[in-house]
């Protein structure tokens, strides 16, 4: 029989049992004369974990869960750490993957260190899956380089990344993947654009801007000839006005981006704007906020495999357009053997 210690005195040899009451036991202690009462109910473990991934942090668990925060941080790491890596849960199971790929990475605050913790993660565009993730200390070279490497030993075929303006992102795949194409975010182009040239503050450029939104729009599928012709002709207005701000605009344009302006010619319905990683990042964000920050780097490893894995088992309900057939469906069933079932884990 498991023996309790008195709150007061720390003794166990003099704790006797009174009463119970529901899932709470009553005991006295002979020595001191303390009574104290304990909770033998089960605590929700699984579902403090899920909990927690919603973004409430342990303070919080104290409270609904009327137990201490070193309790809630216990049952809750027990949890997750009973969950499979989602990297290798990718490679054992995962072998149909598409042709496009979205990565990014964001930074996570942790408690007590100066510096982030970076997640770098990837959103396979058509299947909505997110094989794998990689925990770094920052959004350089190094990093990237074993997140696509790790990507690569899953014999993935994408062709096309689609990515913002990542120099450290962008020579790293290239390196892993000879033949990819990068193409360029056309969402983020636009908004270094708006910021060299003050454009909410300074009107002077506003027409080059709003023609600069024409040439490089998202929502109306120009031909690349078409988009050519009308930075062309931007160009040539540059040089009849002698507008060096905009000539310069032009130019870096051109020379930091070049073929990654119009590398979507090569695969049909490329996205044109990482939205869709974009979107993950902000719901991340989110819940990291009302957490006020990570406690430890293997709290974040935890957490962000927790949270992967939660993403990927959850079935989609608010996809639109043209990805409204996901609708039901879990993002790990896009990418598995169909030959191979996996046991839910969420």
């Amino acid at each position: 029989m498991k023996k309790y210690k008195c709150p007061d005195c720390y003794s166990t040899r003099f704790v006797i049992r009174e009463k119970k009451r529901g899932t709470s036991i009553t005991f006295r202690c002979k020595q001191c004369l303390t009574h104290f009462s304990i909770n033998t109910a089960p605590k929700p473990s699984f579902q403090m974990m899920n909990d927690h991934l919603e973004g409430i942090s342990f303070r919080a668990l104290e409270r609904k869960y009327s137990v201490s925060k070193s309790t809630a941080q216990r049952l809750v790491f027990s949890e997750m750490k009973k969950l499979p890596d989602n990297n290798l849960l990718t490679q054992r199971f995962c072998t149909r993957f598409g042709e496009v790929l979205v990565p990014d990475g964001k930074y996570v605050p942790i408690k007590g260190f100066s510096r982030d913790a970076v997640l770098l993660l990837g959103v396979d565009y058509w299947k909505h899956d997110s094989p794998l993730f990689f925990v770094g200390p920052s959004e350089n070279y190094q990093s990237w380089e074993m997140y696509f490497r790790s990507l690569r030993n899953l014999k993935t075929h994408y062709k096309i990344v689609v990515c913002d303006d990542n120099r450290s992102l962008k020579q790293s795949c290239r390196r892993v993947f000879a033949k990819v194409q990068i193409q360029a975010c056309y969402v983020h182009i636009l908004r270094q654009i708006r910021q060299e040239l003050h454009i909410t503050k300074e009107p002077t450029y506003r027409e080059f801007y709003r023609h600069m939104q024409h040439a490089l729009s998202i929502k109306v599928r120009h031909t690349v000839d078409y988009r050519q012709r009308l930075l062309g002709n931007l160009w040539k207005k540059a040089l009849k006005k002698n507008e060096l701000e905009e000539m310069r605009i032009l130019s870096w344009l051109d020379g930091h981006f070049g073929e990654e302006l119009f590398s979507y010619q090569s695969l049909p319905r490329t996205p044109l704007m990482t939205n869709l990683i974009e979107t993950f990042n902000s719901h991340l964000e989110d819940h990291v906020a009302s957490l006020k920050g990570l406690e430890t780097y293997e709290h974040a490893k935890l957490w962000f495999n927790a949270y992967v894995l939660k993403r990927r088992f959850t079935k989609f309900t608010d996809c639109t357009v043209k990805f409204r057939h996901l609708n039901g469906e879990k993002p790990i069933d896009q990418t598995r053997n169909m030959s191979i079932a996996i046991q839910d884990v969420f």
